[in-house]
């Protein structure tokens, strides 16, 4: 799947050695779950993440999947439970966490674009990807939402 989104041999590796790295300091047992991509992130009573998404922007606790199922979750959510009488602090984290500021994504993106030499078509195509993926196995549909991708662009 990276060789894919156009990256080396050397790039791939790079990158699972990073991800490795984020699931060895921070595990996620949740993610081997068959029922993780099904089941909610978000309950709408409490925060779904223990930190301010400003604290990810050093500390990156998630694996890009991860990421992406949070965006993905809140950005639903966004759109489908702003009638509800949310607390302010979950508003603002689906937000937050949601296409309209990607504050999860993006510095993890600009980590990648950075530190381990991805393009930013590389980012884009595996974002689309996951986001595919997630299109199937979560929303059953099959269909891509947007042919834009999480930074905006389309590929």
């Amino acid at each position: 799947r990276l060789k894919i989104c156009g990256l080396s041999e050397e790039r791939a590796r790079q990158y699972m050695a990073f991800e490795t790295e984020i699931l060895n300091r921070c595990p996620r047992p949740e993610m081997v779950d068959k029922n993780f991509i099904a089941r909610p992130c978000f309950n709408l009573s409490t925060r779904a993440l223990p930190h301010e998404p400003a604290y990810y922007a050093e500390h990156f606790d998630y694996p890009l999947s991860y990421v992406i199922r949070l965006s993905d979750e809140a950005e639903w959510h966004f759109w489908n439970s702003h009638e509800k009488n949310l607390p302010e602090n979950v508003w603002t984290e689906i937000f937050e966490l949601s296409d309209r500021s990607r504050k999860l994504f993006l510095p993890l993106a600009q980590y990648m674009l950075d530190h381990l030499g991805w393009s930013v078509e590389a980012v884009n195509k595996y974002s689309y990807n996951e986001q595919g993926m997630l299109d199937i196995l979560r929303w059953r549909n099959g269909a891509r939402r947007s042919a834009k991708t999480p930074w905006g662009m389309n590929i």
